[in-house]
């Protein structure tokens, strides 16, 4: 099972508000979780390598980190469209320098960012805990 010891959540945006929202959002959905925010600064984290470097050297041990890949127009009796996003979610085990779970979700039309990560996050974290993948 993972056990999410010190875990930063990050979600990965240029938005600053969104990002602020989101992380607050994502980090009540998950044990032992605090935005990256408050540990990165409001600088916009990088998407690689550099960025799970630096929770590390901070002393953290795993990483939370979610991502909108793709929003698609869905047409459903005209002219009715909505949009469709597509989301990650990673657990990345610091240490081990390696990914421990990721997922893919879809959503339709989110009011905003928040309720995305919300919605997502509380999907993900059932499937976990369901499963036995989480403690």
């Amino acid at each position: 099972p993972i056990v999410l010891g010190k875990t930063p959540a990050v979600f990965l945006t240029d938005d600053t508000t969104s990002r602020r929202s989101a992380e607050l959002c994502l980090a009540r959905e998950f044990p032992n979780a605090v935005p990256s925010f408050q540990v990165l600064g409001m600088d916009h984290p990088d998407n690689g390598q550099g960025l799970l470097a630096r929770l590390l050297e901070a002393g953290y041990d795993n990483a939370v980190v979610m991502r909108v890949t793709s929003v698609a127009q869905i047409n459903q009796y005209p002219p009715n469209n909505y949009p469709l996003y597509t989301v990650e979610t990673q657990i990345f085990s610091l240490s081990g320098g390696s990914l421990v779970f990721a997922a893919r979700s879809e959503t339709m039309d989110p009011e905003n960012d928040e309720k995305l990560v919300d919605a997502v996050s509380r999907h993900v974290r059932s499937y976990l805990g369901r499963d036995g993948f989480m403690r």
